[in-house]
């Protein structure tokens, strides 16, 4: 009896013992989590833009380099479109963007590249000031695939041939391939004029949104309108 009991209690330690330990495992693994987290969050905050990939380094998914400004302005010329650039300091947010006074007026853009969970690629082009609801945005285009997400810096590149803070409609030119959808604010093709990056974001180029819409046609993108 007295055997019986000792064997017993043995089991309840053991078992005891047992759970302590995964339980300081599981707690380890779960602060270890939240470090490296913080960590990336502190690494990304602290990144500098000059970070960044090299925008004249990059190489599209066919093996070609990307469109440099020069290129890009090149093409429209071909075509017989008007425009103006403006050279100015990086602008890698709307914040920044918003800083930069134009002496025409025109209308300025967020311009998203996403992608969705089978890798299909849309670049979608609003209003400055528009938010965008991702997880709606899928039910409005009604494409099937799953959610949206936005594309890696490194998709980036290999189909629009740009950097982050650089994502344009013109950087089209680039996917010889057609890759990529492309989506407008229907609002937004209502304005005669439009400022994009022509591929960097050093430069903004002021075209009219018709001129915008023939270049894309021209470079086998014709755009889709989106009423939000």
């Amino acid at each position: 009896m007295h055997q019986s009991w000792r064997c017993a209690l043995l089991v309840v330690l053991f078992f005891v013992k047992t759970c302590v330990i995964y339980g300081v495992i599981l707690l380890y693994s779960a602060f270890d989590k939240v470090g490296k987290v913080k960590q990336r969050k502190k690494s990304l905050k602290s990144m500098s833009h000059s970070d960044r990939p090299d925008p004249e380094a990059v190489i599209l998914a066919n093996g070609d380099a990307a469109a440099s400004v020069e290129q890009v302005l090149g093409a429209l010329k071909e075509l017989g479109i008007e425009h103006q650039t403006t050279c100015h300091e990086p602008l890698y947010t709307v914040e920044q963007a918003k800083s930069v006074v134009y002496k025409d007026l025109g209308a300025h853009t967020k311009n998203l590249f996403l992608r969705n969970k089978k890798g299909r690629m849309f670049l979608l082009v609003v209003e400055q000031d528009h938010t965008v609801d991702l997880r709606g945005l899928r039910d409005r285009i009604k494409v099937t695939g799953g959610q949206f997400a936005f594309a890696s810096t490194e998709r980036l590149g290999l189909y629009l041939g740009v950097v982050p803070g650089s994502v344009t409609p013109l950087a089209l030119i680039n996917d010889t391939q057609c890759k990529v959808d492309v989506y407008f604010e229907a609002s937004l093709l209502e304005h005669e004029w439009i400022y994009l990056h022509p591929c960097r974001n050093t430069h903004s180029t002021r075209l009219r949104t018709a001129d915008l819409l023939r270049a894309l046609e021209a470079w086998s993108h014709t755009p889709t309108a989106l009423h939000f």
